[in-house]
């Protein structure tokens, strides 16, 4: 039997969409993207306006770095050593001062490109940034340093979607498509932030939940060190909570396995299995394909309800793939939206 639109009823209703997941998983880099798609772009004046957070994402990752470097007393006796501990009270001092017009972070570039560039802080990033959960962006951007710092810099779209700001609160982007309108509603995934997230249950038409999935190797940014928790079992446990949550059974689910670039690159040097809830893999660690069906796998493991659960495998920072991705989406979202108002019939 072939599907028809109810001709007694119309939905013009906005479609409200949650973006939920555990920190780090890229819900805000999403919600840029649907500006930049959707939402009327990004102007040069919003570019402006990442500028000191490119930086401040750059000198707190060289800083991380450096304590971490200390913290191992690796090459302690070499000169560049002693650059260190000299480099790190500027970061600091930077740092908390980066945004008065005093400081003049073009004025450290040098200093910064020898210090990231050095062989300590390239040891200590090759062989440890997954213990110190080195955020996945900060390289690229220590790799352009000089243009970073330049006295005009203004960071390119690309650059935007690489920054990390922490979500606080509830965060609306308004958009049409399709003749929709839709509502993306971010929110923190930290633990002081997901108490929040039952405001928006009421209205809410679909879940997108997402899930970084190259953070297989990682803790949790509020673990402790002497009882790590895995940043993917993390996932998992909220993930599974969304599907045990009463107030959105009548949602749509749609599960975003993110950052697939970067686990695609991850896999070759590190296996799957150093994540709790994937020892029992048994294929093989270096494939893209089996090792994310298995990922997969373990998450629709959790929808003991049976609920309808769409997967799709994104990169968030790739404007293409989100649209591409996203368009398919909002016609899944609809028709569910349809269905669920009776407005469909099969």
């Amino acid at each position: 039997m072939g599907i028809c639109l109810s001709s007694e009823t119309s939905n013009d209703e906005p479609i409200n969409i949650l973006l939920l997941g555990a920190p780090l998983s890229g819900k805000s880099t999403l919600c840029k993207q649907f500006s930049l798609l959707y939402g009327g772009g990004i102007s040069i004046a919003d570019k402006k306006t990442y500028i000191s957070i490119v930086r401040q994402n750059v000198l707190s990752g060289l800083r991380t770095l450096v304590k971490e470097a200390r913290k191992r007393q690796e090459d302690a006796k070499e000169e560049k050593i002693s650059k260190l501990y000299q480099i790190d009270y500027e970061l600091e001092k930077t740092i908390d001062e980066l945004e008065k017009p005093t400081v003049q972070i073009e004025t450290l570039a040098e200093d910064l490109k020898s210090l990231w560039n050095s062989n300590v802080i390239q040891r200590v990033y090759e062989h440890h940034r997954s213990a110190i959960n080195f955020d996945d962006n900060v390289a690229f951007f220590l790799d352009r340093i000089s243009e970073v710092a330049s006295f005009d810099y203004i960071p390119s779209i690309d650059h935007v979607m690489r920054t990390r700001a922490r979500t606080a609160g509830l965060n609306k982007i308004h958009f049409t498509l399709n003749d929709r309108e839709f509502t993306v509603i971010d929110v923190g995934g930290q633990l002081s932030e997901r108490r929040k997230w039952k405001r928006a249950y009421a209205t809410t038409t679909s879940v997108l939940f997402i899930v970084g999935t190259s953070c297989y190797d990682q803790s949790t940014e509020d673990s402790h060190p002497s009882n790590p928790k895995n940043q993917l079992v993390e996932s998992m446990q909220i993930f599974e909570e969304v599907l045990e949550t009463d107030e959105l059974s009548n949602a749509s689910l749609i599960l975003f396995l993110n950052k697939r670039d970067i686990f695609e690159e991850k896999i070759k040097k590190v296996s799957i299995k150093e994540c709790p809830a994937l020892v029992s893999y048994d294929g093989d660690t270096t494939d893209y394909k089996s090792c994310m069906k298995h990922i997969e796998i373990c998450f629709l493991s959790l929808n003991r309800k049976g609920r309808d659960i769409y997967v799709h495998e994104t990169c968030a920072i790739d404007t293409e793939n989100v649209d591409r991705i996203f368009q398919s989406v909002s016609e899944t979202i609809m028709t569910a939206d349809l269905h669920k108002g009776g407005l469909l019939v099969s």
